[in-house]
C-alpha cells in the first residue's frame, strides 16, 4: 500500500444500494446502504485521458456553499435557542433561508463561523401589493390565510418595498440572499417573473453598497436549472431548491450537478415533503458524491397541509459530520466518472464503445478528482476503472475540529 500511495488519488464514491420492490420491476433504496466513502483508486494504463485531466476546475459562483459545507435553515427563533444547539449537532457551517432579521442574532451567527442567508419572497401582507382575483379581490397565497396575499410583480409600490427589503438584507450584514417562489408559485409568467428580477437587481445594484450573492428556488421549474424558467434561474448566483421523493434517483442528481456546473452555477437542495430517513440519507449521500450539497431538513417545509419536518441528529447526523471531517477530500474535487445503478455507464469524456465498471449491480458509485493534480494519476483513464486496495474508513461519529458540542 505504501509503495503505490503516490501513484493513487482519494476519489469520492457515493455508493448506494438498491433491491427489487415486492412483485414490480422498480426498485426502492434501502437505508442501510446509504454511505459516503473514500477510495484509493488505480486508474488503468494505456491511451487517453487521465483522471486529473478530464476533471474540470470550475470556478464556483460567489456566494455559494463549498462542496463541503452544510446548511440548515434557521427559518424562525425557537424557544431555548433550540434551533441553534440542533444546528451544532448537525455541524452546520451556514444558515440557510432565514427569516430572522435581528441584527444581534445574525452576529451571533457570524461569530459562531457560519455564514447567514437571508430571504425575500412572493407573499405580501399589504393588500395594495396584492395579486387580484376575478372578483377584484386581493389573492390569497397558498396557505389561504388572511393576511398573506401573493405579490403583483407589475406593481409599483410593490418593488420599491421589494428593493427595500434586499436593501435591508445587506445593512444587516447577511452572505448572501434567497429567492423563494419567483414565479408566484407559477402564478406569474416567466417572461413577467424574468423582466422583473432583470429590472429589480439591476436597480438594487444601483444603490450604493448593495451588491449580494443571490439564490433561488427553483422548485417550480422541476427542480433544476434550464427549460422553461431558464429566463429567470439564469438571473440568479446559485439554486436552492426543493425537490419531491420522485427525484430521488441517481440519474436526477447526476444530471443536475453536471447541467449546473455547466452553466456555471451551483446547486443546494432541500425537500419539498417529508422523505423519511432512508430517502433523506440516500439524498445527502448523492449530493455530496455529486458536487452538490443537501440542507439538513430540519424546519423543513412538507406541504400546505402537513407539519414540517424536525429530523432528529441521531438519524442523520453522522454522514453531516462525515462529511464536514473529509471536508479536505470534497472541496476542489471535480466530476471525473458516475458508474452503476441508474446512471448511465460513462465518464466525462467517453470515447465509443467505452465501459466503466462498478462491480456491483446495484450499486452507483461517482468518482471525484482534483483538476491538473497528476499526483493521483497512474495513467490514461480507459474503458474499465481497476480498482487499487480500498481506504478502509471505519464509520464513526466524529465531530469535526472546531465543532461544538450539545
Amino acid at each position: 500500500m505504501n509503495g503505490n500511495r503516490g501513484r493513487l488519488q482519494a476519489l469520492l464514491a457515493a455508493t448506494l444500494h438498491h433491491v427489487p420492490s415486492r412483485g414490480a420491476a422498480a426498485c426502492v433504496w434501502r437505508n442501510v446502504a446509504a454511505s459516503v466513502l473514500f477510495w484509493l483508486v488505480a486508474l488503468g494504463s494505456g491511451h487517453g485521458q487521465t483522471a486529473s485531466e478530464v476533471a474540470e476546475s470550475v470556478e464556483r459562483p460567489e456566494g455559494a456553499p463549498r462542496l463541503s459545507d452544510v446548511s440548515m435553515r434557521l427559518f424562525r427563533k425557537k424557544k431555548g435557542g433550540e434551533e441553534l444547539a440542533v444546528a451544532k449537532a448537525f455541524h452546520i457551517t451556514r444558515a440557510d433561508w432565514s427569516y430572522i432579521r435581528d441584527p444581534k442574532y445574525i452576529k451571533m451567527v457570524h461569530d459562531l463561523g457560519w455564514a447567514f442567508q437571508g430571504t425575500v419572497n412572493a407573499v405580501t401582507y399589504n393588500a395594495d401589493h396584492a395579486m387580484q382575483t376575478q372578483n377584484g379581490e386581493p389573492m390569497l397565497d397558498h396557505f389561504s390565510k388572511p393576511g398573506r396575499y401573493w405579490a403583483d410583480m407589475e406593481n409599483a409600490s410593490y418593488r420599491q418595498w421589494y428593493l427595500d427589503q434586499l436593501t435591508e438584507w445587506t445593512e444587516l450584514g447577511v452572505d448572501s440572499v434567497q429567492r423563494d417562489e419567483p414565479t408566484t408559485c407559477r402564478r406569474t409568467a416567466v417572461s413577467v417573473a424574468a423582466r422583473f428580477f432583470e429590472q429589480m437587481h439591476a436597480e438594487y445594484e444601483a444603490r450604493p453598497g448593495c451588491r449580494i450573492p443571490m439564490s433561488c428556488n427553483l422548485a417550480s421549474f422541476d427542480s433544476v436549472f434550464g427549460g422553461k424558467g431558464d429566463a429567470v434561474s439564469k438571473l440568479f448566483d446559485f439554486g436552492m431548491a426543493e425537490m419531491g421523493p420522485d427525484k430521488v434517483k441517481p440519474g436526477f442528481f447526476l444530471h443536475a450537478s453536471r447541467d449546473t456546473r455547466r452553466r456555471g452555477k451551483a446547486m443546494v437542495f432541500t425537500a419539498c415533503r417529508d422523505l423519511g430517513v432512508p430517502k433523506y440519507r440516500l439524498s445527502i449521500a448523492a449530493c455530496y458524491a455529486t458536487g452538490m450539497t443537501f440542507i439538513v431538513p430540519w424546519d423543513q417545509y412538507a406541504g400546505v397541509k402537513n407539519p414540517r419536518v424536525f429530523s432528529r441528529p441521531e438519524d442523520l447526523a453522522d454522514l453531516y459530520g462525515f462529511v464536514r471531517a473529509n471536508a479536505r477530500h470534497l472541496d476542489r474535487y471535480e466530476d471525473v466518472a458516475a458508474i452503476g445503478y441508474g446512471v448511465e455507464n460513462s465518464h466525462r469524456r467517453k470515447r465509443p464503445g467505452e465501459r466503466l465498471c462498478t462491480g456491483h449491480a446495484r450499486r452507483c458509485r461517482c468518482f471525484r478528482h482534483c483538476p491538473f493534480d497528476r499526483l493521483g494519476d497512474a495513467g490514461p483513464l480507459q474503458g474499465q476503472v481497476p480498482f487499487g486496495r480500498l481506504l478502509r474508513i471505519r464509520w464513526r461519529y466524529r465531530r469535526p475540529e472546531g465543532a461544538s458540542a450539545l
